[in-house]
């Protein structure tokens, strides 16, 4: 997905937003790859010790960013051909904990998307669909576009083609790309003609 997106969208003619804390100071918010340094409650925090002796503090995954799960169950509302689609760059399609997963899946080669139709936009299920795609690791790669029935997306097959794919990307009116090491995420927003 991202390789089409990049390919298929002039991302110089959008506009790029972004939702951070206050206390977020201006200068961190042009450092992409690192983290903002947000406080995570200790309490949450697991320890596993290694064979040798080596310890290793755990942190959860930060849950998806509730500011960003608003804007793409209003994006899925708008329209009936409006659809959501992440890349999944870790998984592989004969990961056995994909028939685990309650998202619409689709396959590309050794590719795994996940998919967000009109009909999942609530909250609890894009929430759980970011979370099955890895979020925030890896940094999260997905696209809001329209005209699902013309780029043949349905939920019903598991397949994706490289047109398909291609065809989201063109159609892309806003793009979502993880940032701040996991922390936070930037969107691309395709000018109004």
């Amino acid at each position: 997905m991202a390789r089409h997106l990049l390919e298929r969208v002039d991302l110089s003619s959008g506009r790029v937003t972004t939702s951070l804390p206050s206390n977020v100071r201006m200068e961190e918010t042009s450092q992409f790859r690192t983290g903002l340094g947000l406080e995570r409650d200790p309490a949450t925090f697991r320890y596993h010790t290694a064979p040798n002796g080596s310890t290793t503090r755990l942190e959860p995954k930060f849950d998806p960013d509730p500011g960003l799960l608003p804007i793409i169950e209003a994006f899925l509302r708008t329209a009936p051909g409006h659809i959501f689609i992440v890349e999944n760059a870790l998984a592989r399609p004969s990961d056995p904990v994909l028939s685990s997963y309650g998202s619409h899946l689709l396959m590309f080669d050794e590719e795994v998307y996940h998919l967000l139709l009109p009909q999942d936009r609530d909250e609890k299920i894009i929430s759980q669909t970011l979370r099955e795609a890895g979020y925030p690791y890896p940094p999260l790669v997905g696209a809001l576009a329209s005209g699902a029935e013309e780029i043949g997306l349905s939920g019903e097959s598991q397949q994706i083609t490289f047109v398909q794919l291609r065809a989201s990307a063109e159609r892309a009116a806003k793009i979502i790309v993880g940032a701040y090491d996991g922390e936070g995420y930037l969107i691309w927003s395709r000018p109004s003609p």
